[in-house]
């Protein structure tokens, strides 16, 4: 009897534990649809007043660098968003074409960039003569 209550209490423990992760994994995808939003107001809020200087109006190159300087804060949030998706889900991006790959590849498989073996650097020292 007892068995079978500790059987359904890891049952529900794990239960609770993934529900959890899916929490969070749907509060980061929501924050990462509203930060490319976010981008892409900024990009139309470019063009506009690149068609108005096309146009001949006056355009205020302030407000231009302010737009810019937005757009590459919101990429990098964007970036830092999903790498760490990619963490959750156990994956990596590739350096090259931004894709999630599995966090064990070698070697991306949609590019097919090579990965540094990281592991190597961090598990041995490298030792010098010199000393």
């Amino acid at each position: 009897m007892d068995k079978f209550f500790s059987d359904i209490k890891k049952t529900f423990g794990g239960a609770v534990k993934k529900s959890g992760e899916v929490v969070e994994l749907t509060k980061l995808k929501l924050a990462i649809a509203d930060t490319k939003s976010e981008i892409k107001l900024k990009f139309r809020q470019l063009g506009e007043i690149f068609y108005k200087e096309q146009k001949g109006e006056s355009a205020d190159l302030a407000q231009t660098e302010d737009i810019i300087m937005q757009i590459d804060e919101l990429k990098e949030v964007l970036d830092a968003q999903e790498a760490k998706l990619a963490s959750l889900k156990k994956q990596k991006i590739c350096p090259n074409c931004n894709s999630s790959i599995d966090e064990e590849a070698k070697f991306c498989s949609r590019c097919g960039e090579k990965f540094e073996d990281d592991e190597f650097d961090e598990e041995y020292e490298v030792v010098s003569d010199e000393e």
